[in-house]
């Protein structure tokens, strides 16, 4: 079953799933999500598996964590700042 970008229902006809773009694009059909209440549970639950990590976790091993991430975003900067003309 096709699914649009954030997850919406759209039909398996071409046809069927033009008109609703169409519709959605010119504002006469709302665009409907998936599924809102699974998207509450999720972030809930992930919610609750940091807060789970944190618990576990010293706090020389969460600077270690964050040290680690800061340097790989710092690259990845480079790395695109490189690559621009």
């Amino acid at each position: 079953m096709p699914y649009g970008p954030n997850g919406q229902w759209r039909p398996a006809d071409p046809g069927a799933c033009a008109r609703l773009v169409c519709d959605i694009a010119t504002s006469e059909s709302p665009e409907v999500y998936a599924r809102p209440a699974a998207d509450a549970a999720a972030i809930k639950h992930a919610r609750q598996g940091g807060e789970a990590r944190t618990q576990k976790l010293t706090a020389e091993q969460r600077s270690r964590i964050a040290a680690s991430g800061g340097k790989a975003r710092a690259a990845r900067r480079r790395s695109t700042a490189q690559r621009k003309p």
